[in-house]
This record gives structure tokens, sequence and C-alpha cells, in this order.
């Protein structure tokens, strides 16, 4: 039984921004791939917007205006991964179970840099979760 491919159609590709826009919620987990909870059954989340997102473009176009206006030629691992935590947190929208010293830890950009600093596993979870184009768009999605 063959099946014919539809191909690709410009009108059918409405909505992938604005849901990747919108995030997809992730469980992040700790060191050991194990669910963090906080509280009873309150698993720590994030929601991370994705790469085709504005949030993501904007990071983006920041880092490439940035290195072309300083006209900067060298780059060097540091700056590499500087740059993959500076986008990273640009993506991350909101969270759930975040602390400092036993407060809740405001969702910020800043602060989303800090977390990856302090626990350098959660970068990865963020960085898969921005690629997975099908959490946007199929049941993992928030609606």
């Amino acid at each position: 039984m063959s099946t014919q491919s539809k191909g690709f159609d410009l009108g059918n590709t409405s909505g992938v921004q604005e849901a990747e826009d919108e995030g997809t919620v992730i469980e992040v987990l700790d060191q050991n791939s194990d669910v963090m909870e906080h509280g009873k059954g309150k698993t720590v989340t994030m929601r991370v917007a994705g790469s085709y997102s504005k949030r993501y473009k904007a990071a983006q176009h920041k880092q490439t205006n940035r290195a072309l206006k300083g006209k900067r030629t060298k780059f060097d691992a540091e700056l590499l991964e500087t740059q993959r935590h500076e986008v990273a947190a640009a993506c991350v929208m909101e969270w759930a179970g975040f602390f400092d010293g036993g407060a809740p830890l405001e969702c910020s950009r800043a602060n989303a840099l800090a977390v990856f600093a302090a626990a350098p596993w959660i970068l990865p979870q963020v960085e898969v979760a921005i690629e997975d184009h099908a959490s946007f768009t199929g049941t993992n999605s928030p609606s």
C-alpha cells in the first residue's frame, strides 16, 4: 500500500512560531536524572520557548550584532559556552520549584544564568527542550 506524500505546503506553516512562543513545560531532572519535587506531587518545571520563537531569535540576533559591532573575529570555548547559556536563559519563560536559601527564586534571565552555573545538568535539558519541536505542537504542549 503506497501513501502519497502531501509534500511541503507553505500555507501549512502558520502557528508553528506561535506555538514555540507559548513554550512547552518540562520536568527538570536532578544530577542523577531523577524528577525533582517540591511539595506533595509538585514537580520542578520550566516553561521553555523553542528555537523558532521570537525569544530565541532575539537572543541569537543580540549575540550576532554584538559580535559584528565589536568586529570580533576570535571565538574561544568560554565565549561559546557563555553564548549557549545566554540563549537558553532567554528561552526560559517561567518556572516552579526553584528556590534560593529556601525563598522562591524569581524566574528571570539573570536567575536562569545563575541556575545554569550552579547546576550545569539543567542547561542540556533546556537545550533539548528548545529543539524538541514536536513538544510544542504535540500532546506535551500547554494549551
